[in-house]
């Protein structure tokens, strides 16, 4: 896996320390790459989401008695005391006897969690039920469009125009309860996550960049890029971790949250979650991870906060 969550990554986001971190972030390196959730973009939303249904990572069961859900039917309550036996327990509060049986079904046991709801609390089924319901809501696509992108999402019989962080949170909440504060959390995992997913790199930007791999075989004619030297310590060098990708517009997270679109020529080895470095001075230059390659141009369309 190309990135590891830390306890301290939860912590930062947080605000606070709590002692579920260090068991959640283990069981979330494990666990979430086997449903693609593996970069720092896609971190950055589901661990927003998190923060806020765990209450800052301090819970995997709903504070709440779960008597308002007696009897609702829509959640599979069908009998009596099951408002309360299946309250909300897990990373996104999984709620309902039919939920409860479905993650079962999941799992191969058709009643593992209806006999045994209190697994849901476990650090490994809190982060396993999470990443399930992650996946059958196709919320790793939402998760990897740009910040800027409008979506279309319908919403108590409406369609509404949202943003992804608002299209995620409208999935896992239902509604708008604390759209304000995951929206913060999500903020706040992007500074974390996207921006210092490399921080050692951006540092050494504004010393020496690292020298050019030297290959053993030619590089094709028809190549698409070839290794070129980093420049000098007088240009201008700018930074940041790409989130998304349309057509050969990039959207770059840079320092503070600021955003800057870019258009290239190359897009060979560019995705979200890889950090890249470009010359202010010579747009032929383009640096991806470690290494700095020759492109035809690069070019900064437009800077947003």
């Amino acid at each position: 896996m190309s990135f590891t969550l830390t306890a301290g990554h939860l912590a930062s986001i947080a605000g606070r320390t709590r002692p579920l971190m260090t068991d959640l972030a283990n069981w979330m390196n494990q666990l979430c790459p086997r449903y693609d959730i593996d970069t720092p973009q896609e971190f950055a939303h589901f661990l927003a989401q998190a923060c806020h249904e765990t209450d800052h990572f301090a819970t995997l069961r709903e504070y709440a008695s779960g008597r308002a859900y007696e009897g609702r039917v829509d959640l599979g309550n069908t009998q009596p005391g099951d408002g309360v036996r299946f309250k909300g327990r897990g990373i996104f509060q999984t709620t309902g006897r039919a939920n409860y049986m479905q993650l079962g079904i999941k799992k191969g046991r058709r009643d593992l969690f209806v006999n045994n709801p209190e697994l849901l609390e476990q650090p490994e089924y809190a982060v396993w039920s999470a990443c399930e319901y992650w996946r059958t809501r196709g919320l790793n696509d939402i998760a990897n469009h740009a910040d800027t992108d409008v979506l279309k999402k319908k919403y108590r019989g409406n369609i509404i125009d949202v943003s992804p962080v608002e299209y995620i949170s409208l999935a896992i909440n239902g509604g708008y309860n604390g759209m304000d504060e995951r929206k913060k959390f999500y903020a706040k995992a992007q500074q974390v996550l996207v921006e210092q997913a490399m921080v050692p790199a951006p540092r050494g930007l504004s010393k020496t960049p690292a020298p050019p791999i030297k290959r053993a075989r030619p590089v094709s004619r028809t190549a698409t890029k070839a290794a070129t030297a980093a420049p000098s310590k007088a240009m201008t060098l700018h930074s940041g971790t790409i989130s998304a990708i349309n057509d050969h517009l990039l959207t770059v997270v840079m320092t503070r949250g600021k955003l800057q679109t870019l258009q290239t020529s190359s897009l060979r080895g560019l995705k979200p979650g890889v950090l890249i470095a470009w010359c202010e001075e010579d747009c032929g230059r383009l640096r991806i991870g470690e290494r700095w390659t020759q492109v035809s141009s690069i070019t900064a369309v437009r800077n947003q906060k």
